[in-house]
């Protein structure tokens, strides 16, 4: 199909599915501040803003969501959410949410992302998740209070305008939730919530992403690993603790090894400065594909640019960390999470291997 005629195609889907031609929500300031969770809306026709939210529940389970709001794809401006709840069983529940341009409100100096059905707020001294869908029902509180950081050099590359913030780490989480037929019931836990946001393509800046979330009582864990060919990867580790940043260090030394047996679980190994252990990657709990959800020609064509696809796993998890404050050192240990997503081009391509 050439290109105008695929152009007409889109044009043809989206105008039978109701999209609206309305511009994009108004840009924000360019010079918010570091820490910020608002939109920075950059104008280029692949710029996104991308909000992670990873949540572990008292008692076991987790929610991982992920708001979006994007050029990518025909006209500007697109808001969208896509999140999971993970049972202790095994059970996944899906809920998801995507508007074009015109059809969704992005309100609060951009920290507020409403899509009727499901509400990101984050104007507040607390972000607040609302899911109202059929299959789940969920009311978040997470505390904004702690402190914010940021890495250095890890989004240093070739003269993109990309950043990258990590909102809270080991925050507090209370609320409601409702999966299937069950009744509401009351949670609470701990969450970690980041922003980032690129004029380009995920793509053209990194092959590999991985992500490492893991808490212990009030302190919490993050890392992440971005991997490309032809550069060094870039890594990140953080550690916090009721609010507070115990330490953040970039000069991190990360790789996967290989499980004992023919298919054993691989082991992702950090040594820094900072933390000394290693996490297994020993069960997958949820594969994801986010274009899975466009329609048809939509998928099609944004495939020739980027395929991005995410394989969450059950990591247990052992470390030990030095504690700046007191001197000594903290031994944290676990059931985490790890995400590693790849955004390779070019339609259809292998299943992700651990290895890679």
């Amino acid at each position: 199909m050439s290109g105008r005629a695929l152009g007409r195609a889109l044009l043809t889907l989206l105008l039978a599915t109701g999209a609206s031609a309305a511009p994009a929500p108004a840009r924000a300031s360019a010079d918010l501040a570091r820490g910020d969770p608002a939109a920075r809306l950059l104008p280029q026709e692949h710029a996104s803003d991308v909000w992670d939210l990873t949540v572990e529940l008292d008692g076991g389970g987790w929610i991982v969501a992920q708001a979006t709001v994007t050029n990518l794809g025909p006209g500007d401006g697109s808001g969208g959410v896509v999140g999971h709840v993970l049972e202790p069983d095994g059970t996944v529940h899906e809920f998801h949410k995507i508007r074009r341009a015109g059809a969704w409100q992005l309100s609060e100096g951009g920290r507020r992302l409403d899509l009727d059905a499901i509400v990101l707020d984050q104007s507040g001294p607390e972000a607040h998740l609302h899911v109202d869908k059929r299959r789940v029902d969920l009311d978040l509180r997470i505390g904004l209070g702690g402190a914010r950081v940021w890495p250095k050099a890890l989004t240093a590359n070739d003269g993109a305008e990309h950043g990258f913030d990590l909102l809270a780490l080991a925050a507090p989480v209370a609320g409601t939730l409702r999966t299937g037929d069950r009744p509401p019931r009351a949670v609470t836990g701990r969450a970690i919530l980041t922003h980032r946001w690129t004029s380009v393509l995920e793509a053209d800046l990194m092959d590999r992403r991985v992500e490492l979330f893991a808490f212990q009582g009030d302190t919490g864990l993050y890392f992440t690993e971005l991997a490309s060919a032809g550069r060094p990867a870039r890594r990140w580790l953080v550690v916090g603790r009721e609010g507070r940043i115990l330490a953040s260090h970039e000069d991190v030394e990360a790789s996967f090894r290989s499980g004992e047996g023919v298919r054993g679980p691989d082991r992702l190994e950090i040594d820094s400065p900072v933390a000394l252990g290693s996490a297994e990657l020993a069960r997958v709990v949820l594969r994801d594909e986010p274009l899975s959800r466009a329609p048809w020609l939509v998928r099609v064509w944004l495939e020739r640019l980027t395929r991005p696809r995410f394989v969450w796993s059950a990591a247990p998890f052992e470390f030990t960390v030095r504690d700046p404050a007191g001197g000594g050192k903290l031994r944290l240990a676990g059931k985490g999470l790890v995400d590693v997503a790849r955004f390779d081009a070019g339609g259809l391509l292998p299943a992700i291997r651990w290895g890679e």
